[in-house]
């Protein structure tokens, strides 16, 4: 299983920096996690044609997150796709494809994408592909947020996507091998995390490695990896283009 980087950043503009995506590689498949805006240009920088891409999975509903869809749906449209593109996420959306059509034109007819809505009161999960294992978990966020865990050959990778403290976070990264996580606040919050909060779930579940995302301009990036380091967990911030591979 791979994990690459493809957004690092959030909507704020930054050159070096975009709004969130991931891209997971296993059980020969290639999904998208999230996509903002310039996701399409800058995974085809990274070498990876996105109408090439098997399925996405939305960790929820904001712009920064999922603004590239419409576009992506559109490609695959032009492209003449004829294989499905499922798309994965928490309740409402189908109606966000829906308003998608309904705003730009039928994109999805020649290809379909069906759509699979994931518990927004519980654990949930889903089979990707054989060999390759979506579980999720709400996450304390609004528009359909959920925390995402990705298993295949006997690896795990978490995604906190954007959330405040949640103890289903926590027990997801039990035993993870990467932990993906939001970093957005410089002191705590209602709906972002911020360093402390993080190390305190480290240091609780203790997840092999942890990569930080989504910091805003107020976060001050050492001293919050110093915080994190402290539990003895190694810790970095990722950049589009970071991978990991397992």
């Amino acid at each position: 299983m791979k994990l690459t980087i493809v957004g690092s950043g959030t909507i704020l503009p930054d050159p070096d920096r975009g709004p969130c995506a991931l891209l997971i590689e296993a059980a020969g498949l290639r999904v998208l996690v999230d996509g903002g805006s310039g996701t399409l240009r800058t995974l085809t920088k990274l070498g990876h044609d996105p109408r090439e891409l098997d399925a996405q999975v939305l960790s929820h509903r904001h712009l920064d997150h999922a603004g590239e869809l419409p576009s992506l749906l559109f490609l695959h449209k032009v492209a003449r796709r004829r294989r499905p593109f499922p798309i994965f996420g928490g309740g409402g959306l189908t109606t966000l494809i829906e308003r998608i059509e309904a705003a730009f034109g039928e994109l999805t007819a020649d290809y379909g994408a069906p759509v699979t809505e994931l518990s927004l009161r519980g654990p949930d999960g889903v089979a990707l592909a054989p060999g390759l294992r979506l579980s999720t978990a709400p996450a304390v966020h609004k528009h359909g947020a959920l925390h995402l865990a990705f298993e295949a050959d006997g690896h795990r990778v978490v995604f906190s996507g954007d959330t405040g403290p949640s103890s289903a976070l926590t027990q997801l990264c039990r035993g993870a091998d990467l932990l993906v996580t939001e970093c957005a606040y410089a002191t705590p919050g209602e709906d972002h995390l911020c360093a402390a909060e993080i190390a305190a779930m480290v240091a609780e579940a203790r997840p092999a490695r942890v990569v930080l995302t989504h910091l805003y301009p107020d976060v001050d990036e050492s001293t919050a990896l110093a915080t994190i380091a402290a539990t003895g967990v190694r810790v970095e911030r990722g950049f589009d283009g970071w991978s990991w591979e397992g």
